[in-house]
């Protein structure tokens, strides 16, 4: 009794987020089992028909949330309340983290997060933020491919779902080097695999353009395994229509690029874009775009067409964040680095200007030290990386970093 007044008391202290109903649900809610890891508490809840199942997460810094469909982020529903009463008083640190952060912090945590494999990232952003994109970029062969396909199986062996990367950079070789890789590592079983999109214009359909989406594996819908969905999708012309934005592009008789935006019935909802059939059809619970930066390059880099550029950029970037939002779930972009040649001093930016910068709130900078203008640091072996906090909501850009190391399996927190 005394146990469950101690509980009771702490989830009170929420205010207005835990009512009383939700403390009863959460005694009357099954909790499968409960695993306590070192930077965060894993539950796997049952829901009422016995049979379907939710994970809870409660990461030490007192970041939660639940693969219900319905739950809301910064809510504490019937099945995070459940694992917080079974975790009972032992866990009074992770109770008293939750407190702390609705109590002085409401207004920094409208993105709740999903702990990372890497201490470094959950450190520096505070894990991978959901219902929105990440940022990541960095010289070519820094590892972003890698890190991206890491951050992937991150997140399907914490919610049990798939994963979909879109590679814009044929990097086919990569990810078959690497998933029994990360499938070893991480415990999985999970089947790569590969998906081809061409977009052919056809102006008499219905929707003014015809898809063919083939894979090697025909039934791969029908595998009942967790999957890494690679959808090879190379070129603007081909990026833009898989998510739902249908446009044209003119060149004139000078060489500059617009782009013509296909009205009317060529628009299409979130939930029936192609990539939100292919999310919806199986189970996606994690989306990336590597690389933003080989689409827009298509567009000749030219003063004249710059402004297609940026506006094919912001298109992309629109599309992106209405599907992290609509089917909340993380997503990680991935984009070159740039620098001012003539500033010895100047600190990295990502490629494609201003547009790209300023559209995301979570921005990490991978720094590799054979190509990278980064501040000043000690010298390290070839194979380490600075992660480098380039933007958050509340924390100084550049003003703090962590150090990983790329091993043969994967990337891992470097110790000195």
């Amino acid at each position: 009794m005394k146990k469950e007044n101690k509980v009771k008391g702490m989830l009170e202290k929420l205010g207005d987020l835990v009512t009383e109903a939700t403390i009863k649900k959460a005694r009357d809610t099954a909790v499968e089992s409960v695993k306590i890891l070192p930077d965060m508490v894993v539950g796997d809840v049952l829901a009422s028909d016995g049979q379907t199942k939710y994970r809870v997460t409660i990461t030490n810094d007192g970041r939660v949330s639940c693969t219900h469909e319905h739950w809301k982020e910064g809510q504490i529903c019937r099945h995070i309340g459940a694992v917080l009463e079974n975790l009972g008083l032992g866990a009074d640190p992770f109770l008293k983290a939750i407190v702390n952060r609705y109590r002085y912090h409401k207004d920094l945590v409208a993105t709740s997060y999903l702990p990372t494999d890497i201490r470094a990232i959950n450190y520096l952003v505070g894990g991978l933020p959901v219902s929105t994109e990440l940022l990541l970029y960095a010289p070519q062969e820094a590892g972003k491919t890698i890190l991206t396909m890491q951050l992937a199986f991150d997140v399907m062996k914490l919610t049990g779902k798939s994963a979909v990367i879109l590679d814009t950079e044929g990097s086919e070789f990569t990810h078959r080097e690497w998933v029994d890789t990360f499938n070893r590592r991480y415990g999985m079983n999970a089947e790569l695999v590969f998906l081809d999109v061409c977009v052919v214009p056809v102006e008499k359909k219905k929707k003014g353009f015809g898809f063919s989406i083939s894979s090697s594996n025909e039934n791969y819908e029908k595998i009942d395994r967790q999957k890494l969905i690679v959808v090879d999708v190379r070129g603007i012309t081909s990026l833009l229509p898989l998510l739902g934005r249908y446009v044209r592009f003119e060149t004139s008789d000078a060489g500059k690029t617009s782009i013509k935006s296909l009205k009317g019935d060529m628009e299409e909802q979130p939930w029936e874009t192609q990539i939100a059939k292919i999310i919806q059809k199986n189970n996606v619970g994690f989306l990336a775009l590597d690389s933003l930066t080989r689409p827009v390059d298509q567009l000749v880099p030219s003063k004249s067409n710059l402004p297609a550029r940026a506006q094919a950029t912001q298109l992309l970037l629109t599309q992106i964040d209405i599907l992290a939002h609509w089917f909340k779930i993380p997503v990680v972009v991935t984009a070159h680095e740039t620098y001012d040649p003539m500033d010895a001093f100047s600190k990295p930016e990502p490629k494609g200007g201003k547009n790209v910068g300023y559209a995301f709130k979570f921005v990490l900078y991978m720094s590799w030290k054979p190509t990278s203008h980064t501040p000043h640091v000690e010298r390290r072996e070839e194979n380490t990386r600075e992660i480098h906090l380039k933007r958050h909501p509340s924390k100084k850009a550049f003003g703090v970093h962590q150090i990983i190391e790329l091993t043969n399996d994967g990337f891992v927190d470097y110790v000195r």
